[in-house]
């Protein structure tokens, strides 16, 4: 039953939380403790034409910390991403509007 629980949770954050549409691609977060969470929200990911890439990293000391660099890079050339961890990690993304290059915090904890 836990299972299926987990996959109405997990639809609900690709459809509305994030608000992903097929094609879009997903960077999902993850510490090994909760890669069984993460491997739910990739299942209903690929089961809506959205590509889930599962990246692992070591838990965190602290909340909000730089994830390490070629994690950061998972998120930013991601169309979403969710961070499935135990400490909230936090990074800043720039993104160019009209040619204006903006910062803000791009974070989602699950």
């Amino acid at each position: 039953m836990k299972k299926i629980q987990m996959g109405k949770i997990a639809d609900k954050i690709i459809d509305i939380n994030l608000q992903m549409k097929a094609g879009e691609k997903i960077a999902i977060i993850t510490e090994p403790e909760k890669l069984k969470i993460a491997e739910t929200i990739a299942a209903s990911a690929y089961r809506k034409d959205i590509e889930p890439v599962i990246v692992i990293m070591i838990p965190r000391d602290t909340d909000s910390q730089e994830p390490p660099k070629i994690v950061a890079e998972a998120m930013k050339g991601s169309d979403a991403f969710v961070s499935v961890v135990g400490k909230s990690i936090t990074h800043r993304v720039e993104v160019i509007v009209d040619g204006d290059i903006h910062k803000f915090n791009k974070k989602v904890k699950f």
